[in-house]
């Protein structure tokens, strides 16, 4: 009687996980759409006509179903390395400091907050 009072409720707590982890990976894809679409809008762009840095943010989604890792990159081939000198700041050519522009890690921040309490609300939900 013990064994099948723990396989159902084995069979119960996978199910509740799987669902919710389900629930999960749809809003952290949600999410991270969201967060790709801002730093678009809030990246720096150059003076010059043609290509932008903040055009060519990228999304790419690893792991299996249930498991995931959703990464957001900088792709363009000579372009990916200007991330952190503009979010921090660099030295110039004339000895001098370009300031940082931070246009990641708010994103970061506010994207973290929101996924924090969408999984609190998905727990609590069921």
């Amino acid at each position: 009687m013990a064994k099948t009072m723990y396989e159902d409720m084995m069979s119960i707590l996978t199910e509740y996980s799987s669902g919710l982890g389900e629930k999960m990976s749809a809003e952290a894809d949600r999410l991270t759409k969201r967060a790709r679409k801002q730093l678009k809008e809030t990246s720096p762009r150059s003076r010059e006509q043609g290509e932008h840095y903040a055009d060519f943010w990228r999304l790419k989604r690893f792991g299996k179903k249930g498991t995931f890792r959703i990464v957001i990159y900088e792709s363009h081939e000579s372009k990916y390395r200007l991330t952190h000198l503009l979010e921090k700041g660099h030295k110039t050519r004339g000895d001098t400091f370009a300031e940082g522009r931070p246009h990641i890690e708010p994103v970061q921040e506010r994207i973290n907050k929101e996924f924090e309490t969408a999984v609190e609300r998905l727990i609590k939900e069921g």
